[in-house]
């Protein structure tokens, strides 16, 4: 079992744990350019989805997530400015849409792409 953990006190870096060692697997270092405020795992479609600060959201394949090997740029699904200058408090996820919150005081529903090689998630 994994188990996935975004830092606190402006970290931008999302962490990758194995639940039974309490050992880190792997992270994204890092994942956004600003603080990452929410995390949420889509475990049907084997990815992660992270939103940050500066009102980013990303989608990232969870298969190559953290693995040092691995190009980072080739983990990441998809990224759109969410809510531009504004800090996205939480998200909410299904297996066909992420939910955002910001600070604006907005809600917004994002499709995600049906094959998760897609560039983009649409509005």
């Amino acid at each position: 079992k994994q188990w996935y953990q975004r830092r606190v006190r402006g970290d931008t870096t999302i962490k990758k744990w194995h639940l039974q060692t309490r050992k880190e697997k792997g992270g994204q270092r890092p994942a956004h350019k600003d603080r990452v405020q929410a995390l949420a795992h889509i475990p049907e479609l084997r990815s992660v989805v992270s939103a940050s600060r500066d009102g980013v959201v990303k989608l990232w394949r969870e298969d190559s997530f953290g693995d040092p090997k691995s190009d980072p740029a080739k983990s990441l699904i998809a990224e759109v400015d969410a809510h531009p200058g504004s800090s996205i408090q939480d998200i909410k996820v299904s297996v066909s849409h992420i939910y955002t919150a910001s600070a604006d005081s907005t809600i917004k529903i994002w499709s995600i792409p049906q094959k998760l090689n897609s560039e983009e998630i649409t509005s």
